[in-house]
Protein backbone atom coordinates (compact mmCIF):
# COMPACT_ATOMS: atom_id res chain seq x y z
CA UNK A 1 0.00 0.00 0.00
CA UNK A 2 1.80 3.22 -1.03
CA UNK A 3 0.68 6.79 1.14
CA UNK A 4 0.08 9.76 -0.01
CA UNK A 5 1.84 12.54 1.57
CA UNK A 6 -0.96 15.08 3.17
CA UNK A 7 -0.42 19.12 3.17
CA UNK A 8 0.96 20.70 5.71
CA UNK A 9 -2.38 22.94 6.45
CA UNK A 10 -0.11 24.83 8.96
CA UNK A 11 1.50 26.35 6.48
CA UNK A 12 -0.67 27.04 4.00
CA UNK A 13 1.87 29.18 1.71
CA UNK A 14 3.63 25.48 1.16
CA UNK A 15 0.69 23.99 -0.84
CA UNK A 16 1.59 22.24 -3.73
CA UNK A 17 1.65 24.23 -7.29
CA UNK A 18 0.75 27.32 -4.82
CA UNK A 19 2.91 30.12 -6.24
CA UNK A 20 5.17 31.85 -3.32
CA UNK A 21 7.10 35.14 -2.78
CA UNK A 22 10.04 35.72 -0.81
CA UNK A 23 11.30 39.75 -0.73
CA UNK A 24 14.54 40.47 0.68
CA UNK A 25 16.21 43.47 1.22
CA UNK A 26 19.55 44.48 -1.03
CA UNK A 27 21.73 46.92 0.52
CA UNK A 28 23.69 49.32 -1.73
CA UNK A 29 26.64 47.57 -0.56
CA UNK A 30 25.58 44.44 -1.24
CA UNK A 31 24.20 43.37 2.10
CA UNK A 32 20.93 41.28 1.96
CA UNK A 33 18.42 41.53 4.10
CA UNK A 34 15.46 38.01 3.68
CA UNK A 35 12.99 35.81 6.20
CA UNK A 36 15.62 34.00 7.34
CA UNK A 37 17.25 36.85 9.09
CA UNK A 38 14.12 38.84 9.85
CA UNK A 39 13.08 35.40 11.10
CA UNK A 40 16.69 35.12 13.54
CA UNK A 41 15.67 39.36 15.01
CA UNK A 42 11.96 38.44 15.80
CA UNK A 43 13.22 35.07 18.03
CA UNK A 44 15.96 37.30 19.45
CA UNK A 45 13.13 39.89 20.04
CA UNK A 46 10.84 36.63 22.01
CA UNK A 47 12.98 35.03 23.65
CA UNK A 48 15.60 37.48 24.89
CA UNK A 49 18.82 35.84 24.31
CA UNK A 50 21.07 35.14 21.12
CA UNK A 51 21.84 31.44 22.25
CA UNK A 52 17.87 30.78 22.84
CA UNK A 53 16.84 32.10 19.15
CA UNK A 54 19.82 29.90 17.82
CA UNK A 55 18.19 26.93 19.36
CA UNK A 56 14.39 27.84 18.67
CA UNK A 57 15.86 28.06 15.04
CA UNK A 58 17.76 24.87 14.88
CA UNK A 59 21.40 26.51 14.12
CA UNK A 60 24.37 26.93 15.97
CA UNK A 61 25.28 29.57 18.16
CA UNK A 62 28.08 30.58 15.79
CA UNK A 63 25.82 30.69 12.77
CA UNK A 64 23.44 33.00 14.60
CA UNK A 65 26.19 35.33 15.65
CA UNK A 66 27.39 35.26 11.95
CA UNK A 67 24.10 36.26 10.84
CA UNK A 68 23.51 39.33 13.22
CA UNK A 69 26.87 40.23 12.52
CA UNK A 70 25.91 40.63 8.91
CA UNK A 71 22.67 42.56 10.29
CA UNK A 72 24.81 44.98 12.18
CA UNK A 73 27.46 45.45 9.29
CA UNK A 74 24.13 46.63 6.63
CA UNK A 75 23.56 49.75 8.57
CA UNK A 76 24.88 52.39 10.40
CA UNK A 77 23.93 51.94 13.68
CA UNK A 78 23.80 48.33 15.26
CA UNK A 79 20.20 47.06 14.99
CA UNK A 80 21.19 44.83 18.09
CA UNK A 81 23.62 45.68 20.69
CA UNK A 82 24.68 42.91 23.02
CA UNK A 83 26.07 43.02 26.69
CA UNK A 84 27.80 40.05 28.36
CA UNK A 85 25.31 37.48 30.53
CA UNK A 86 26.37 35.15 32.69
CA UNK A 87 27.14 32.52 30.40
CA UNK A 88 25.59 34.11 26.53
CA UNK A 89 24.81 37.39 25.64
CA UNK A 90 21.47 39.43 25.74
CA UNK A 91 20.33 42.42 23.67
CA UNK A 92 20.53 45.70 25.50
CA UNK A 93 18.00 47.23 22.71
CA UNK A 94 14.82 45.77 21.62
CA UNK A 95 13.97 45.10 18.32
Amino acid sequence: MTETKQPDLSRPWHSAGMARVRISIVFEAGARIGPGKAALLESIRDTGSISAAARDMGMSYKRAWMLLDSINQAFTEPVVTVAPGDREHIPRRPL
